[in-house]
């Protein structure tokens, strides 16, 4: 097939009547989305044009002309649901499994064949009566199944490595029909998962090929932690284990980032090496026999963990402090969770409800947004924030907004929900931090949470409507008395994408951070009981009063002795300590006073009967409560802050590395245009690159221009 891609393009949609969709193409060995570190270049559907990927595929002419009019260098992306494609991936193994197979079975049927770009093979058959689900591996290493939810690129496309996908010469995609999947194939596919522990010794590879094929949201830390953990344990270097993983990750919906998938392993990594450091064991098990899982677990829990100590701030008969006792009856979280996630809970049932204090004219609203740090295998933090949203889903049935949504869709949802409180749940929120980074359609979704975090009125303007002409007109779309609480979970990977600019904006200061450095004991898993039931019926009815309370407002807040004065002396503190002697934490700690005065109302309106009266009295008491829990938090935002740093220097250094490793010899200010950095810290990665012994720079001296220098990969 000759021509451009909108050729092509039209070729199949037009003379095939094949459905298709654009994906990012490669340029200059860069996939065109932009990002240096892409984890799948040339592979990823084009989102702005096709925000639901594979679904969008059409045969509509008009649309094909436009999407490749506005991206012409877009690969081809077709679905796989009418067929099944075996694919052949030769770096993985998959050409000798393949060969071992047909020894064994015979040759395959003529049918088309796509050479990929990577010089694999796409070998497409018809698509077999009985079901079959994309797979990875379960017919042998380097060989995935792709069908129903799938999809694959055409030619002419263009792969990373600089090939191009090709009709195999001897059997090209239409003009060889489609033969039936082997029957020893279809066999293999649809035979039954052999059971955990065979008796006969040998490897169960079809289990481990279902857990490597990826799986949905909710489950994807779990199963990569078992992954993990099975193939650490088989004493396979941690890198080739990165490797697997990563594969794994790929294949998961939606993908599990590359960066934590990275963070499992080494997690797991260190603290098999901890172990073996402390006692000279290591835990193993026999090549190719399969692990039990309970056996990832014990090889987490059996590092000794510091010491937990957690020192309530609430009486036991506040609702905060009641929270924390259910919460730890249920899990083995650490209690600072509880806590934190108990102010969330106080602050999505008080919307009518604000601070009328002389820095914010218009009231301070109890408006509450929260972090939970933890890493990916035992820290809890989904079960803990699940037991909390089971509990407001007993008062606020509908007060959840959806994960994923555009900054327009987010207003139009708010819009409907003035004067309410409206949870928006992030149960991965270092995969919506770097999309706010990169991703063009959520660029004004930060400035719209930093506009709502205060509370005041927001107005949309947006140019999408039209009259029955077709002419665009003016439409508003107004949030009224607005009351956003947001809860989003991360793992200690987060460090990866979350940027300097996040911290300088203000944005993360809006976040109270909890990221305990220790939890409790290991606790095993018990039944429900009826004091559980109980007690979940107190917690939500205590929610249901005081949402019944502030619905009838507004509610008045008065401070009352010297409240105000105990939450000003901790500002005042924070100002002349050491801690704020950097602009990260001085950053950091920016929105502090106010996240204390939010703390003293949720304080105030969780005690016993604070709700028995007209108007929210906040007393000395509530604010040394809310003061208390500030310090605890002011420690975790500085870490946070510190680490964001850190981080971010080692990843500019890390990429400006691996545009050296691909150019061997490139320009200075090549590598600055792709790190996107400023001339000091530039000079501090050629300094480190320099000490590192990664590469050598040779000056150049150019008349009237200052020295420039060209680095030379020293690998």
């Amino acid at each position: 097939m000759t021509g451009t891609m909108l050729d092509a393009a039209l070729e199949y949609s037009q003379r095939y009547n094949l459905p298709i969709f654009p994906v990012w193409g490669v340029s200059n060995g860069c996939c065109r989305c932009g990002k240096i570190e892409c984890e799948h270049p040339g592979k990823h559907p084009l989102g702005r044009l096709v925000p639901h990927a594979f679904k969008e595929a059409t045969t509509d002419e008009a649309t094909i002309r436009k999407w490749w009019g506005s991206e012409p260098e877009a690969n081809i992306g077709t679905p796989t649901a009418d067929r099944v494609v075996l694919d052949v991936d030769p770096r993985h193994g998959g050409d000798k499994a393949v060969d071992a197979l047909v020894q064994q079975y015979g040759s395959l049927p003529a049918t088309p064949e796509i050479i990929t770009g990577g010089g694999g093979r796409h070998v497409h058959f018809a698509k077999p009566s009985i079901s079959i689900g994309n797979s990875a591996g379960r017919l042998g290493p380097g060989l995935d199944i792709k069908t129903d939810g799938g999809y694959v690129l055409l030619p002419p496309s263009t792969h990373i490595s600089g090939g191009v996908y090709r009709d195999d010469p001897d059997h090209p995609l239409f003009e060889v029909p489609l033969a039936p999947i082997p029957q020893w194939m279809l066999n293999r596919l649809t035979a039954a998962e052999p059971p955990a522990h065979p008796t006969n010794g040998q490897p169960p590879t079809h289990g481990w090929a279902a857990l490597l094929a990826g799986c949905p949201k909710g489950q994807r830390h779990i199963v990569a932690a078992r992954i993990a953990g099975h193939y650490l344990g088989m004493k396979i270097p941690a890198a080739e284990v990165e490797q697997i993983l990563l594969g794994f990750a790929g294949r998961c919906t939606p993908p599990l980032p590359a960066s934590e998938a990275r963070r499992t392993v080494q997690d797991l990594a260190k603290r098999d090496a901890t172990r073996k450091a402390a006692d000279g064991t290591l835990v193993s098990y026999q090549p190719g026999v399969e692990a039990p899982p309970i056996e990832v677990e014990a090889a987490v829990s059996s590092v000794p963990d510091p010491p937990y100590s957690f020192e309530p701030v609430f009486p036991p008969n506040h609702f905060v402090g009641q929270f924390i006792a259910y919460g730890a009856g249920c899990t083995d979280a650490a209690l600072e969770f509880f806590e934190a996630l108990a102010v969330l809970l106080l602050a999505m049932v008080t919307p009518n409800m604000r601070a009328r204090l002389r820095p914010y004219p218009g009231g301070l609203p109890t408006a509450f947004y929260l972090i939970l740090v933890g890493d990916s295998t035992t820290s809890r933090k989904s079960s803990s924030a699940g037991l909390a949203r089971a509990l407001l889903e007993r008062v606020l049935p509908d007060a959840s907004l959806a994960e994923q949504a555009s900054p327009e869709a987010f207003v139009e949802q708010l819009a409907g929900r003035s004067r309410q409180g409206s949870l928006w749940y992030l149960d991965e929120i270092g995969e919506t931090f770097e999309k706010l980074e990169h991703a063009k359609y959520l660029s004004g979704l930060r400035g719209l949470l930093l506009s709502l975090y205060e509370g005041g009125n927001y107005h949309y303007k947006r140019t999408s409507k039209r009259n029955k002409k077709g002419e665009r007109e003016a439409d508003e779309l107004v949030i009224e008395d607005p009351h956003l609480c947001v809860l989003g979970l991360t793992t200690p990977a987060v460090f990866e994408v979350i940027t300097s600019r996040d911290i300088r904006s203000g944005f993360l200061a809006r976040f109270a951070i909890v990221m305990p450095t220790a939890k409790p004991p290991r606790r095993p898993i018990g039944e429900d009981s009826d004091d559980f039931g109980m007690q979940r019926n107190v917690l939500s009815k205590w929610l249901h009063e005081i949402w019944t309370w502030a619905q009838t407002g507004p509610r008045r807040v008065a401070f009352v002795g010297n409240a105000l004065a105990v939450i000003d002396r901790l500002a005042e503190e924070i100002e002349s300590s050491s801690l704020v002697d950097d602009e990260r934490s001085r950053a950091m700690l920016q929105r502090l006073n106010a996240l204390t005065i939010k703390l003293a109302m949720l304080a105030a309106v969780g005690r016993p009967g604070a709700t028995e009266s007209d108007a929210l009295k906040v007393n000395p008491e509530d604010a040394q409560w809310a003061v208390a829990v500030a310090r605890r938090w002011l420690t975790y935002a500085v870490t946070f802050g510190k680490q964001v740093g850190e981080t971010e220097i080692e990843r500019l250094i890390d990429r400006a590395l691996r545009i050296v490793r691909r150019k061997k010899r490139v320009h200075r200010r090549v590598v600055a245009q792709n790190v996107h950095t400023t001339k000091r810290i530039m000079d501090d990665i050629e300094a480190t690159l320099v000490d590192r012994g990664e590469i050598k720079v040779a000056r150049i001296e150019m008349p009237g221009r200052p020295a420039t220098g060209i680095w030379e990969d020293l690998r």
